[in-house]
């Protein structure tokens, strides 16, 4: 019963957020401008390798590399398989999910000089910043992959990081859009964790 409310509530949630927070997403904007503009050392190099984070947050290599894990888990055991499964669930439920949210919420993207910030149901091109789908997928895949690798968890969200800065740097979201993604994707992992995993102790073991 809890975890229907929870499965509810929060994009319930997510949902009203960024009502209340045009004044914070609105100056952090205006700091990515300045900081486009002056460019400073920082934010140059992480201009420099903004190419590969962008790799990592593209759909086409996500899934490439999911296929890649799965494949190779059919020749060297069970759990390589089983994590190429859960991945492969994962991203499709992680991207179906904010595609469906993003078209339901219709906020317009900060590059857009739209004139209003929402739109309500809308599919109009410019009015699908809410939430990140880069961000909430790549949250989602990262907390598979910690599960599965505890062991390198702290460079799986690492990356989740990096893809949702870069999002905010490019102008393509606001903070809460990402913020908002990175709460949903690690909502959407766990729950498939949980539903997949019938027995996690035993499958993480499995060679």
């Amino acid at each position: 019963m809890r975890k229907n409310k929870s499965a509810f509530l929060l994009p319930l949630a997510a949902a009203i957020l960024p009502f209340f927070t045009l004044g914070y997403d609105m100056g952090a904007i205006g700091w990515a401008h300045r900081l486009q503009a002056s460019k400073p050392p920082a934010y140059l190099a992480f201009h420099f390798i903004s190419p590969f984070i962008d790799m990592i947050g593209y759909g086409g290599w996500q899934i490439g590399i999911i296929a890649g894990l799965f494949a190779v888990g059919l020749f060297t055991g069970r759990r390589l398989r089983r994590l190429g499964l859960v991945l492969f669930v994962s991203f499709i439920s992680s991207g179906v999910g904010v595609q469906m949210l993003k078209h339901l919420i219709g906020r317009a993207r900060p590059r857009k000089d739209m004139g209003v910030f929402f739109a309500g149901p809308s599919f109009k091109g410019g009015f699908d910043s809410f939430p990140s789908g880069h961000t909430m997928v790549a949250f989602c895949l990262a907390y598979t992959l910690a599960r599965f690798f505890p062991k390198y968890s702290p460079l799986f969200y690492l990356i989740a990081v990096m893809v949702a800065v870069e999002r905010v740097l490019l102008l393509a979201h606001f903070p809460t859009d990402v913020l908002v993604g990175a709460l949903l994707g690690l909502f959407t992992g766990r729950m498939i964790f949980e539903l997949w995993i019938k027995e996690p102790e035993n499958y993480l073991n499995l060679g």
